[in-house]
């Protein structure tokens, strides 16, 4: 059986609650994106969700 990991991105809206909504922990969802869970993200702002 193959796997494949399915790679999404998503824009930061204002209100958003991307890890949550896609379960992960807002650390695992910084550090894919190369940020910690101090960095600011504005709206327009992609995502890498893996």
């Amino acid at each position: 059986m193959l796997l494949t990991r399915i790679t999404r991105s998503f824009q930061v809206t204002v209100g958003g609650v991307i890890a949550q909504r896609n379960g992960l922990s807002v650390y695992t969802l910084a550090a894919q994106n190369g940020k910690s869970i101090y960095s600011t993200i504005y709206p327009g702002t992609k995502l890498i969700i893996k």
